[in-house]
């Protein structure tokens, strides 16, 4: 209706002919409520063909204002128009590159309407792992990874996986780089990443593996998720157990050694517990025989075997083989006790043999050709040990050895099993010389040599007794009758040792015996443990002289190791070399130190021997104490 007012306040001269009779026709054919798609087909042309010149002024005004009402505005619309309304709508509302509509005078004299042509870029193509973590067990072998894409899937690109160590590392996974191509028409592809199957038991361990594109891959975007943690779960266990179902010490070495083994090692440290607990019947006493305070035993990483030691004590008691049980107790994950997970300690009181000649001189002629000497046992053991027994020819010479007047070659005095007396036969020469009775001194040696120390299968600990020097006196053939105090009868001989030999003294005393004086110096340990501290580098001991020491000389220091061996010589643990100690004249004490060795490793008690020893110009009046063989023990 506005549209149809504006043309009729036009005077028709003020169209052109053409224009005026198009449009009549066109807006007389309807009501103006309405417009028919013959009504509509037939106004577009006129409008198109009219030129703006040839409407006057105010009609041009008030068309221009009527054309630019909404088109909403309009109650119907033809179809035609509808359809071109619809088209425009689409075009607005989908917001990308629109403008407004126009209608134009296009040169070829047609209606051109531009309807919002816009071109829809491609979406990118997102490409990241499916997860962002991921857990596998050791034993199968491998990771599987899942990649996934989004957008278009007619691309092919590659993609470089790399796997970075974290609390896992390269000997538990493969960590090379890995280059795969994302075919085309594929939404997901999968990558494998070796694993290592070890025997070694591990914490959960964990790696990382990262994702991008190779190359240039335009419109290829890596997702959110381009990181993927990885734990590997272990497959391994440990199996802890006692090395033995049984172990012994003796009461004097002051603590029993026992050992755990694993099945295999582990890669981090662990501690089970060894719980101590009287054997039924009741054998060995908690608290009076033994520590009762549960023994923690510590696997450093990689270590497969652990000795721990369980204090003992000792007491003045005689007494039959005391056990005690172990029990094993373990709390570790992966670790599990496997057989025997009980065994038995045994306390065994160790035997002391007090060695001693049975007299303190003996007497042979030279027609008998042997000299009987016995040396005594304090013990019976069920194994048999020998004694070195030497012959000392005496200064100014009496009897004459090296097979003049005796045999000089060291004997060994062997005691079988069971036995508490060992007899020598010493071999006397005969000659036709007449003669009075010649001397010589007869001696043993528990430590003669380094090498030389008494053992036996009982452990027993050896110290010398009180007579460990004896007189042998020769009688010459020519007398009378074999009894030696008829030979020597009016006459007496006291004996002493020096630096020297054998002194002969006072033989003309009024008593019918042979007697001994002994003028000795006593070499020993002043007390029978030490102990130090691995940190200290060290263990320092004091060796005491009893007697009269007028000229210096030296004795022997040697480490050995204990029965099963506890600490190890050598520099493991401490400095095995033998060392020798100058005991200057007029001394009572003086000190020795053994190097020991500090490994860093978390250890018990650990144990060795030292013992004196009497070197070969050690003089002959030297003895050893009964503190000649003692504990040392070094405190982890």
């Amino acid at each position: 209706s506005t549209l149809s007012s504006a043309l009729s306040s036009t005077p028709s001269s003020s169209m052109s002919s053409s224009a005026s009779s198009t449009l009549s026709p066109a807006l007389s054919l309807t009501p103006s409520s309405s417009l028919s798609s013959s009504a509509s087909s037939t106004l577009s042309p006129a409008l198109s063909l009219t030129p703006s010149s040839s409407l006057s002024s105010s009609a041009s005004s008030t068309l221009s204002s009527a054309l630019s009402l909404s088109v909403l505005s309009l109650s119907v619309l033809s179809s035609a128009s509808s359809s071109m309304l619809s088209s425009m709508s689409s075009s607005v509302s989908f917001g990308v590159a629109t403008h407004s509509p126009s209608v134009t005078v296009a040169p070829s004299n047609k209606p051109v309407i531009d309807t919002f042509a816009t071109s829809i870029p491609d979406l990118p193509v997102v490409v990241q792992f499916n997860v962002s973590s991921l857990q596998v067990s050791e034993g199968d072998g491998n990771a599987v990874l899942g990649i996934k894409r989004s957008g278009k899937t007619d691309v092919a690109f590659s993609l470089i996986i790399i796997p970075v160590p974290f609390t896992a590392d390269a000997s538990d996974f493969d960590f090379n780089p890995q280059v795969v191509s994302f075919p085309p028409d594929e939404d997901t592809i999968s990558v494998v990443i070796l694993l290592t199957d070890d025997v070694i038991l591990e914490q959960d361990e964990m790696f990382i593996v990262t994702l991008n594109v190779t190359g240039r891959a335009d419109g290829i975007v890596v997702g959110s998720q381009d990181v993927m943690t990885v734990t590997i779960v272990d497959n391994d266990v440990a199996m802890v157990n006692f090395t033995k179902q049984s172990f012994e010490a003796y009461e004097r070495d002051g603590r029993l050694l026992a050992t755990l083994s694993a099945s295999a090692p582990a890669s981090f440290p662990y501690t089970v517990t060894v719980i101590l607990t009287d054997s039924i019947p009741v054998s060995a006493i908690g608290g009076t025989d033994y520590d009762v305070t549960p023994v923690n035993v510590t696997f450093a990483a990689g270590v497969t075997e652990v000795n721990f030691s369980i204090a003992v004590f000792s007491d003045s008691i005689e007494e039959d083989v005391e056990t005690l049980e172990l029990i094993l107790e373990i709390d570790v994950t992966g670790v599990i006790p496997s057989v025997p997970l009980l065994a038995q300690a045994n306390i065994k009181d160790a035997p002391i043999v007090v060695i001693s000649f049975g007299e303190s001189s003996y007497f042979a002629s030279e027609a008998q050709g042997v000299m009987n000497v016995t040396l005594t046992s304090s013990v019976s053991l069920n194994s048999s040990f020998s004694i070195v027994v030497s012959l000392l020819q005496s200064t100014p010479v009496s009897a004459a050895g090296n097979g003049v007047d005796f045999v000089s070659d060291s004997l060994n005095a062997t005691f079988a099993p069971m036995e508490q007396e060992s007899v020598i036969m010493i071999p006397i020469m005969e000659d036709d010389v007449v003669e009075d009775v010649e001397y010589f001194g007869i001696t043993f040696r528990l430590r003669s040599t380094e090498m030389d120390i008494v053992q036996s299968a009982d452990d027993a600990v050896f110290i010398a007794g009180d007579i460990t020097l004896a007189v042998g006196a020769i009688l010459d053939a020519s007398a009378s009758s074999g009894f030696p105090q008829t030979q020597i009868s009016g006459s007496s001989v006291s004996v002493t040792l020096d630096d020297t030999g054998l002194i002969i003294l006072n033989e003309n005393s009024s008593s019918a015996d042979v007697t001994e004086k002994r003028d000795l110096v006593q070499i020993q340990f002043h007390n029978s443990t030490y102990y130090t501290n691995e940190s200290l580098g060290m263990l320092c001991a004091v060796i005491t002289v009893i007697g009269e020491v007028n000229k210096s000389f030296d004795i022997g220091v040697v480490p050995l190791p204990t029965q099963p061996v506890s600490a190890e010589g050598g520099g493991n643990d401490y400095d095995s070399s033998s060392l020798r100690v100058t005991i200057a004249a007029g001394t009572s004490s003086t000190g020795v130190c053994i190097p020991v060795t500090r490994d860093h490793v978390d250890e018990g008690v650990e144990m060795f021997y030292l013992s004196l020893v009497l070197e070969t110009f050690t003089p002959r009046n030297v003895i050893l104490g009964p503190n000649s063989l003692i504990n040392a023990f070094i405190l982890g």
